[in-house]
């Protein structure tokens, strides 16, 4: 009975400063090398870059597309629309299946849809192929964009996602920008006949 009241006292005179503080790394374990570390830090922003320049391709070249399908600009602006109703219905189901599948099988799977939507999108002789695939685009953009939030935050320590984030972001901003101002200022230029 004396020893229960110590020990009784002794929770009664711990205080909250007295708690042990855990630091947010403390747990986290990465048997990544240096390189491989390297390795998917490039390809993370390399992804980003892909997501970025091809949100902001296809408004550079309306006016070639009115020219080569014969459409209007309403037309062409179903052409985001489309794909930005594909990329949200398929991230709120796969950000869910992020977590119970391997996320990375899952981004790999949704390039494969994106990069096929966009072998039809460079293929496309009519409006229509050109429509479906943005679609397909959107699907496979709605698939990766999610999961890729995720893999950098898995892949990256508590203390340290912060700085992940804002070096994709920061590289993703940067080539659209560049992208963007490149794209503009050859655009009345032609290339091998395009």
């Amino acid at each position: 009975m004396p020893a229960a009241m110590e020990q009784a006292k002794d929770r009664e005179g711990t205080s909250k400063s007295d708690a042990v503080v855990t630091h947010p790394d403390d747990g986290y374990t990465d048997s990544r090398s240096v390189r491989q570390q390297w390795l998917e830090c490039v390809l993370f922003c390399l992804c980003n870059v892909a997501w970025t320049v091809d949100s902001a391709i296809l408004p550079l070249f309306f006016k070639e597309f009115q020219v080569l399908f014969g459409v209007s600009q309403t037309h062409l602006s179903t052409l985001m629309t489309a794909k930005g109703w594909a990329a949200a219905l398929f991230a709120f189901p796969c950000g869910f299946l992020g977590e119970i599948l391997p996320r990375p099988r899952l981004v790999g799977l949704g390039m494969v849809f994106w990069a096929a939507g966009l072998g039809i999108c460079a293929c496309a002789q009519s409006f229509e192929t050109l429509f479906a695939g943005r679609v397909l685009n959107g699907v496979g953009l709605g698939i990766v964009q999610p999961l890729l939030l995720s893999l950098v935050a898995d892949k990256s320590p508590p203390t340290k996602r912060g700085s992940a984030f804002g070096s994709m972001f920061f590289v993703g901003a940067v080539v659209n920008t560049l992208f963007g101002l490149v794209a503009t200022t050859f655009a009345d230029t032609t290339v091998g006949g395009v």
